[in-house]
């Protein structure tokens, strides 16, 4: 059961990623300044590791809950 989670959840990061990825390919709301091109850049990468950092923020959460549910609080 945990292997089938492991897929689905290694599924829907993929997929998250894939749609970040598209989200600003052939953006060219900028001119030829360095300034423009920086800030397109950053706009770009913000896009692409918002998925990676709900994920990140989801693992850290589930090991405060974990941790809390075992040793804090007895069942």
């Amino acid at each position: 059961m945990s292997a089938d989670l492991f897929g689905s959840f290694a599924e829907s990061t993929c997929a998250a990623l894939v749609l970040s990825s598209d989200t600003l390919v052939g953006y060219n709301g900028f001119n030829n300044t360095t300034t423009d091109k920086l800030v397109a850049c950053n706009q770009y990468l913000s896009v692409l590791f918002y998925p990676l950092v709900l994920i990140a923020v989801g693992i850290a959460v589930c090991l405060l809950v974990s941790t809390l549910s075992t040793h804090i609080m007895k069942v």
